[in-house]
């Protein structure tokens, strides 16, 4: 008996192993079979990515140059503003010093005036003296070309009764007069009158 056990038990166990090896080659096939797939889907999407990494460059290549170019026209334009301050910060000290030659504590606008003492000057044959001051209901400039910014904001006293006419160049009149501080200008027509001395 023992050994009609033992065969049976050993007949059992090699049929088992044979069948457990046909099955176990089936089964690593299959496997092996399912990792092939996954390795070529891996590969397929690593390629995709790859793909879209290269794009991703391209992209973010052109978006450098694009930000170079505006930060040039940037420096660029900065470069012309400050060009442009400087510039107005100029004509804004020119205009702050020629409104500040022209007002009364700066009387320096007597550029062309008669010496007393030459009778022989043009200035002093041209404007003669005869001995009484004027006054005249006008606005009076410092300038020949009477622009705002050389307009005087003090009392003027003429000294002499001529009144000249000059045309300029752009075909306004101006008229000028003799002050007891230089020849000064008017754009209308002064009216002398006489002032107490």
């Amino acid at each position: 008996m023992k050994r009609t056990f033992f065969l049976v038990v050993s007949i059992l166990l090699v049929s088992t192993m044979l069948t457990g090896c046909g099955k176990s080659e089936k089964v690593s096939k299959k496997y092996v079979r399912n990792l092939e797939e996954d390795n070529e889907r891996l590969i397929a999407q690593v390629k995709r990515e790859i793909e879209r990494a290269d794009e991703y460059s391209d992209d973010l290549d052109e978006a450098k140059e694009e930000i170079a170019t505006q930060l040039a026209t940037i420096t660029h334009l900065e470069a012309e503003l400050a060009e442009r301050d400087s510039t107005i910060y100029y004509l804004e000290s020119q205009l702050e010093n020629s409104s500040s030659s022209s007002s009364v504590e700066n009387p320096n606008y007597n550029v062309y005036s008669v010496d007393p003492g030459d009778s022989n000057s043009y200035l002093a044959q041209k404007f003669w003296f005869d001995g009484f001051n004027y006054s005249a209901d006008t606005t009076w400039y410092s300038d020949i070309s009477c622009k705002p910014e050389s307009k005087m904001n003090c009392s003027v006293t003429i000294i002499s009764p001529i009144v000249d006419e000059m045309k300029q160049s752009n075909g306004y009149k101006v008229y000028v007069c003799m002050s007891s501080s230089g020849l000064v200008y008017s754009s209308n027509y002064p009216y002398l009158v006489k002032i107490n001395n």
